[in-house]
Parts: C-alpha cells; sequence; structure tokens
C-alpha cells in the first residue's frame, strides 16, 4: 500500500528559533513553554488541524505536553500536574481538558493558545470518564470498586449526581437522553443505562460485551463501538442489534458520523482500518492497514494514526503518527513523535489553523 512507499519524516522544528517563556502565576501548572518558530510555510498539502501528545508518568510529579502544526513542532510545555493520563477537548474550541482514570486528583483546562490555567479542580477520586460540551459536563468519579458516582453539570451547576456499579467506561448526551455504559465486572458483561434529564434511570439493557470504546447517534439509532460486533440500539423500542464483520476478534474503536455516512475504526489480529457504513448499516468503503494501530482519531477528512516505534522501547522516538485521507485510505502525512522524560500517554487533535 502508498504507506509503505513514503518517507519517515522526523518531527521536529523548521528553523532552530525557539523562545522561552515561563509561567509565574502561583496558580498555574504550566511551569515552561518551548516555542518553536518555524521559517518554512507550511505545505499546501498538509493536513490541517493541531496534534497535542500528552506524556506523564502516574507517580512523577510533571507531565508534558507537545503541540505539532503539520509536520513541526510549535510548543514543548512542561506541566506541574501529576499523573494526568488523558486529553481531551474542553468547552471551547482553544481549551484543553487534562484528568487521570487512575492516580490524578485535580481536573485541569488549559487554554492551549496562551497556555494559560483556565481553571483547576480538585476532585475525591479519579475520573473513569470526562467530557465538556459547550456548557455541558459529564465526569464519573471512581469511588472504589463497588461505586462509580456520575455528575451531570450544566453553566457550571450540578443537575444530578448518581451513583453506578463500576465501571463506566462512556457516557453520551443525546437528547431527551444520557447514555451511560457500564462494565458490569463480576458478572462479564455490560449495562447501558438510559437516563432522563433528572438524572432518573428510564431503561436498563444488558448486554452481552463489557467492551465499549465509543458512542454516537446515528439516524436516530445509538451505536456502541463494541466487539467482536457493533451495539445498534433503537430508543424507539429499546431493540438491540448487532453489525459485525465476520471476525471474532475484531474491537471496533472510534465512531465519527459525517453527513450520511457513520466512519467506524477497527483493530483485528496483526491488522486495522476503518470503513463507511450508510444508514442501512452497509459497507460503502473500507480501507485496511497491515499494521495495528495503538490509538486513532477522525478529525475532518482525515484519520490520525498512532503507531507504537517498531523498536519499542529501543526506539528514539515515541510513536510514529500516520495521517490517511479518509475517503480514499491515501497516506497524506507520516512522521515519527519525538519522545519526552515520560511515557507518550494518548494524543487529540483539534481546530484546523488558517
Amino acid at each position: 500500500m502508498e504507506a509503505a512507499t513514503m518517507d519517515m519524516v522526523v518531527l521536529a522544528a523548521a528553523a532552530p528559533v525557539i523562545v522561552y517563556g515561563v509561567q509565574s502565576l502561583d496558580d498555574s501548572v504550566v511551569s515552561s513553554v518551548r516555542t518553536y518558530e518555524p521559517s518554512e510555510s507550511r505545505s499546501a498539502n498538509e493536513p490541517l488541524g493541531r496534534i497535542f501528545f500528552l506524556y506523564s508518568h502516574p507517580f512523577a510529579r510533571d507531565s508534558y505536553i507537545v503541540e505539532a502544526d503539520g509536520l513541526h513542532v510549535r510548543n514543548v510545555v512542561t506541566l506541574e500536574a501529576a499523573g494526568v493520563s488523558q486529553l481531551s477537548r474542553g468547552s471551547s474550541t482553544k481549551e484543553l481538558l487534562l484528568w487521570s482514570d487512575y492516580t490524578g486528583r485535580h481536573v485541569y483546562r488549559l487554554n492551549r493558545d496562551t497556555w494559560t490555567l483556565v481553571d483547576q479542580e480538585a476532585v475525591s477520586s479519579p475520573l473513569s470518564f470526562a467530557s465538556m460540551e459547550g456548557e455541558w459536563e459529564i465526569r464519573s468519579l471512581n469511588q472504589d470498586v463497588n461505586t462509580h458516582k456520575l455528575e451531570v453539570r450544566k453553566g457550571g451547576k450540578l443537575l444530578f449526581s448518581k451513583r453506578f456499579p463500576p465501571y463506566i467506561l462512556q457516557v453520551l448526551r443525546a437528547e431527551p437522553h444520557f447514555y451511560v455504559f457500564a462494565d458490569a465486572m463480576e458478572q462479564e458483561h455490560g449495562v447501558l443505562y438510559v437516563l432522563d434529564q433528572r438524572g432518573s434511570v428510564v431503561k436498563e439493557i444488558s448486554l452481552p460485551t463489557s467492551f465499549a470504546r465509543s458512542m454516537a447517534v446515528f439516524h436516530g439509532r445509538l451505536v456502541i463501538a463494541t466487539k467482536p460486533r457493533l451495539t445498534i440500539v433503537d430508543p424507539h423500542s429499546w431493540r438491540v442489534a448487532y453489525w459485525g464483520m465476520g471476525q471474532e476478534e475484531t474491537q471496533f474503536d472510534q465512531l465519527y458520523v459525517k453527513g450520511d455516512t457513520l466512519w467506524v475504526s477497527y483493530v483485528q489480529r496483526g491488522k486495522s482500518g476503518w470503513l463507511a457504513l450508510n444508514d442501512q448499516f452497509k459497507v460503502m468503503k473500507k480501507h485496511e492497514l497491515p499494521l495495528v494501530y495503538w490509538e486513532a482519531r477522525f478529525y475532518g477528512d482525515y484519520v490520525y494514526a498512532l503507531f507504537e516505534p517498531q523498536e519499542g522501547n529501543k526506539a528514539d522516538y515515541a510513536g510514529e503518527m500516520n495521517i490517511f485521507h479518509l475517503r480514499t485510505g491515501q497516506l497524506a502525512a507520516k512522521f515519527t513523535v519525538p519522545k519526552q522524560k515520560h511515557n507518550l500517554q494518548t494524543f487529540q487533535v483539534m481546530d484546523e489553523i488558517q
């Protein structure tokens, strides 16, 4: 395939101009920012979008964010934030949400343009799920081995708080419901809780899988990325249907609704890829990769797939990023991700740069 024929590009600053900025505010978690200013203009063929890579260690007091613009490093940010392991979009397109799913006790919101702290909140327990969308904030606190507490806020005000058995993997707000997928660990299956706007359970659906990577509403139906098949729930009848590729080792990953198409990424034994489904769940396109990606994201007209270094821990880089055209599957860019003091945890793609 085309990806095998392209040269590897080392992700680096295009010019040796580096601006060092230090945040001196006592309430800021940003201790330093190294800003790279490429002297060359962007190529017209480079995919648009900023990529943020998060590096951390659960027992270290510092964490790092590398921001890349195309094939160039824009910033290397050092944070005084212990154990952050998750990075997602904040309520604004200019904000990053940082939190931990195992040791951290804070939720941070950073302005990713000025690298200043927007908000810092102490939490009583690590989070298993956190999202911000406009004025809505949803989080699940992993209180103990038996209980998770789901909190839903609107405009900063707590709408409801409700306890569930662990482990809450995904939460989706799709009016008039909140959909909560929980891993019923002792029973080795999953449960989909359907809540109303006040937090009352209106439906509880037992599912044969305890795995859920993402959820989306597509043509009026709830779709859950499960394994070895997609789980499809009709909210009018609460009937559950399944769609699969005929291989039991399939793990469906990310869901992306674009127009009348549902794009789905997947991982199988020794390979991975993504496909397009219409409203009848018929395959319209399928692109397969000869390797298993580590993590993938849909953004705009591209698929961002992060692969582990081929040399493992001996490699002098943290990972390999491949960016593919969504519809054609052709490789648009490929580069290595630089190492930092701690391990690379995850990445996020945000707004396009004009």
